[in-house]
């Protein structure tokens, strides 16, 4: 992976870009390029890939995003994946959704998948939520922002153990099944 969380800007700049501008190249046709996790500081490099899209999670700054690619690049993304799409209400979803356009994607998308198990519910959503933006000058003028806050929470739970007691409590429930 070259997400900017496990690799550096000059990593990706002296090693990966060229790799992936040469993946695009071969491609015949339009090509996305998806990074995982927070790929900021490689922005500025993705843009002579000849990637046609860009494809990100939340962490990205869309300002610098928009700054270096918008018009060369399509930007795409970001609902988040896991603590909107695959854990939050169909209400999460939709208000990110209508975030993710209000913040001017080119292509919505989840942020890197669409988990397996998410509710029809919360894929639904995503879905209203397009509808209405498209339908409605009101929507469109009172954007939404709670995706920082939802990814902050998210990262206090874990830092706070949330997970690990999550799984904790799986394995009891499942040591009392079996």
């Amino acid at each position: 992976t070259c997400s900017g969380d496990l690799i550096s800007p000059d990593t990706y700049a002296n090693f990966v870009a060229d790799l992936h501008t040469e993946i695009c190249a071969e491609i015949q046709a339009p090509s996305i390029l998806h990074i995982c996790g927070n790929s900021t500081y490689h922005i500025p490099h993705i843009a002579r890939t000849g990637a046609a899209g860009y494809s990100f999670d939340e962490g990205v700054n869309l300002e610098m995003a928009r700054e270096h690619l918008k018009g060369k690049v399509a930007l795409a993304g970001y609902v988040p994946t896991v603590e909107v799409l695959l854990q939050g209400t169909p209400d999460l979803v939709y208000q990110a959704t209508l975030e993710c356009l209000g913040n001017q994607v080119d292509i919505l998308a989840p942020g890197c998948s669409l988990p397996q198990h998410s509710s029809l519910e919360n894929i639904s959503a995503m879905v209203q939520a397009v509808k209405d933006w498209a339908a409605s000058e009101e929507i469109r003028a009172n954007v939404p922002n709670i995706i920082a806050d939802v990814s902050m929470s998210a990262q206090a739970a874990l830092a706070g153990g949330g997970a690990k007691k999550e799984r904790s409590s799986r394995r009891r429930r499942k040591a009392k099944r079996e």
